[in-house]
């Protein structure tokens, strides 16, 4: 494909942050390889929020559609819109039906393993199958359309305003000698122990003369978790509570400061790795493979595995790329000592 020619090309990736964020190498190679493409992603909000800054590209928010009334109204939006790629980096049915609405010879969907709800019925073609991580698997969608990786950009670019915030909470004096912890996920199954928090954290402070700073969402269950944990700590002096405080980009430029961040399955585990910083990520529900930090495996705790064995009772060498393991027990396998451990051995070997 002539990377000369003025392509108009489509990614349609709403949601979710963590998933958005993951989205960026593909996008930036876009760029790069097709200067001249006119690059239109449909998003929603929070995630734009997290990617306003990226330039020369055309956000258009839409709120994911529900009702009847919702996909005719984003019919008659997209009605006069031509595109010759549309890249269905989302799969599911509530998108799956945007798909017929957005005009192109060439929509490219996810190969029938990875795809949900009949995408491929909205799609004319697909990536092949490949049992990688999600940020691989975006890009292959770039591949698809002959574009080369030559570098892996993946930083979220902020601006002044976000480098700002990260001064009040984290003086440039304190770079790298602060610890984040993003305790809270989405979903409660992906959650590890708040009293495993509140005992990682007394060991960190009585060890390591580090900062804490907790980080979270808005979500007002979330924050009081968060509150919990703190009045638990014997050295409430050392722990900032940032949930619900920042931005996205806020929380990037807070995340690009620390010396590691710690957090089960979770947005900000891909925020921090598009930042450089070191990730010990707490992984049982979903194997670290497919959605794990990606600069930082060494340092991940993954016990997907002897979950399948414990509470599925299967085979992990022999299961269904989709397997997870929906139960709250999972995450209790991993030990305040295990993460202590990783967390000491990456602060010794200074990198």
């Amino acid at each position: 494909m002539d990377s000369t020619k003025k392509l108009k090309i489509c990614i349609v990736r709403l949601s979710a942050i963590g998933d958005v964020c993951l989205m960026i190498p593909t996008v930036k190679a876009l760029q790069t390889q097709y200067p001249q493409a006119t690059i239109t992603w449909i998003i929603s909000n929070p995630a734009y929020e997290l990617v306003k800054h990226i330039s020369d590209i055309e956000f258009i928010l839409i709120e994911k559609p529900r009702f009847i009334r919702d996909y005719i109204k984003l019919y008659k939006q997209f009605n006069d819109y031509e595109f010759d790629i549309v890249l269905a980096t989302q799969a599911n049915m509530r998108i799956n039906l945007l798909y017929p609405a957005l005009k192109a010879p060439r929509k490219i969907g996810f190969d029938r393993q990875r795809a949900r709800d009949l995408q491929w019925l909205f799609t004319n073609e697909r990536i092949e199958f490949k049992d990688e991580h999600l940020l691989e698997s975006f890009l292959s969608f770039a591949y698809k359309i002959n574009t080369r990786l030559a570098d892996l950009d993946w930083e979220i670019p902020l601006d002044k305003s976000d480098e700002d915030k990260a001064d009040e909470l984290l003086p440039p004096t304190t770079t790298n000698l602060s610890i984040a912890i993003n305790p809270i996920t989405s979903k409660n199954e992906r959650n590890w122990p708040i009293s495993r928090y509140t005992e990682l954290i007394n060991k960190i402070t009585e060890l390591f003369d580090y900062q804490i700073i907790l980080t979270g969402g808005f979500d007002i269950s979330e924050q009081q978790q968060i509150i919990e944990i703190i009045k638990q700590v014997h050295r409430p002096e050392k722990v900032i509570n940032s949930a619900g405080t920042l931005s996205l980009t806020q929380l990037a430029a807070v995340l690009s400061r620390v010396n590691c961040l710690i957090s089960p399955d979770t947005a900000a585990v891909h925020i921090a790795s598009a930042m450089k910083t070191d990730v010990i990520g707490l992984y049982a529900v979903a194997p670290s493979k497919l959605s794990g930090p990606y600069f930082s495996k060494q340092l991940t705790i993954d016990k997907f595995p002897q979950a399948v064995k414990q509470f599925l009772k299967q085979d992990p060498q022999h299961i269904p790329w989709k397997t997870r393991v929906h139960d709250s027990r999972a995450m209790q396998l991993i030990s305040v000592g295990e993460v202590m451990d990783k967390l000491t051995k990456h602060l010794e070997s200074g990198e």
